[in-house]
């Protein structure tokens, strides 16, 4: 009999090139069976870089701008194969940032300025290359950050909301220069977590509850400029968790069941300003499985049978307390003796369960 290879028979056709590359960095020897046309430029240079025996494959006639810069980044030394015309501003925006070496090939007009603004963030000494008046908003932000000799140059009005918060966090010297009508309340929150000192230029009406709950769990500091009224209960609730020191400023009645629940779950020395009555059946179910001391103030007529049923699968202990009176004597006997038994409901039983009461 004649012994056939295996891998003759692999569904190799599954393989995508990325797949391929990394097959082959370690099992060299599935060469003969790789459909090589399948692999991209990063692909090729995730290869290369382990088995450089493979490059008489690859035709790099064939690359995209994308697969240039995907390919040099990780074998910069086939520089001299590169078709460099292929590259379009982002691929060498790209490219350059981890092989600036590389500069003195690129077609600096191809480059907008969202492409120029990260390429600053890696090398701003390629500004010397920028036609500066291409660069936008973040373009400039990204600029002076790294060099802000060039702020005599700078366009201010084309700085907006989130290039300025961008900028101010690094070069706060700029201020003066900044139009603080173009923030609105979720820029602040962003600025002022970083930049407290800004708090004087700040036009307060414009953050919501929310953006004051971000601000204050960061800067508790600028709680001095709050109207606390405008706090709701969801609000609330994720600044107490964060901060309970402001326990003394809560509007208690703007919680309903369900801010309840979260807040006391992680806060429990909370449930001396609880309105109990605000929570409902599947409330109390919600905080007994993870709070079961506040049994004690639990109305229990309130839980329905399944309520009830959905708490005891948690918690079996308060199996006296869960008057199954709707259910079927049978059926809920079969159940408590499960629970007493600590055995957990299943979903089958509480369905037959309740045909059956039909």
């Amino acid at each position: 009999m004649v012994e056939t290879d295996p891998a003759n028979s692999y569904e190799w056709g599954k393989f995508n090139g990325w797949r391929w590359a990394d097959l082959l960095r370690d099992h060299p020897e599935f060469a003969a069976h790789c459909p090589w046309e399948k692999l991209d430029g990063y692909d090729w240079g995730y290869l290369l870089r382990a088995r450089p025996e493979f490059a008489n494959h690859c035709d790099m006639a064939r690359f995209t701008g994308v697969d240039w810069t995907k390919f040099l980044s990780r074998c910069p030394e086939y520089s001299n194969h590169c078709a460099w015309e292929k590259l379009s501003g982002s691929d060498w925006s790209k490219l350059l940032q981890s092989h600036p070496e590389f500069a003195d090939k690129c077609d600096w007009e191809k480059l907008d300025s969202y492409d120029w603004g990260n390429l600053f963030r890696a090398h701003p000494e390629f500004a010397e290359y920028c036609d500066l008046k291409e660069l936008d908003g973040y373009g400039w932000a990204e600029l002076l950050q790294s060099r802000p000799e060039f702020a005599a140059h700078c366009p201010w009005e084309e700085l907006y909301d989130w290039n300025w918060v961008k900028l101010l966090k690094s070069r706060p010297e700029f201020a003066d220069k900044c139009d603080w009508e173009k923030l609105d309340g979720f820029y602040w929150v962003m600025l002022l977590q970083s930049r407290p000192e800004f708090a004087d230029k700040c036009d307060w009406e414009k953050l919501s509850g929310s953006d004051w709950g971000n601000l204050l769990r960061v800067r508790p500091e600028l709680a001095g400029y709050f109207d606390w009224k405008v706090l709701t209960g969801d609000t609330w609730v994720n600044l107490l968790r964060a901060r309970p020191e402001f326990a003394e400023y809560c509007d208690w009645e703007k919680l309903d069941g369900c801010n309840w629940v979260e807040l006391l779950i992680d806060r429990p020395e909370f449930a001396e300003y609880c309105d109990w009555e605000k929570l409902e059946g599947c409330n109390w179910v919600e905080l007994l499985i993870d709070r079961p001391e506040f049994a004690e103030y639990c109305d229990w007529e309130k839980l329905s049978d399944a309520d009830r049923l959905s708490l005891l699968q948690f918690r079996p202990e308060f199996i006296d307390h869960c008057n199954l009176k709707e259910m079927d004597p049978e059926t809920a006997m079969k159940m408590m003796l499960e629970l007493r038994n600590g055995t957990r409901i299943l979903k089958n039983s509480l369905s037959a369960g309740m045909r059956k009461k039909k």
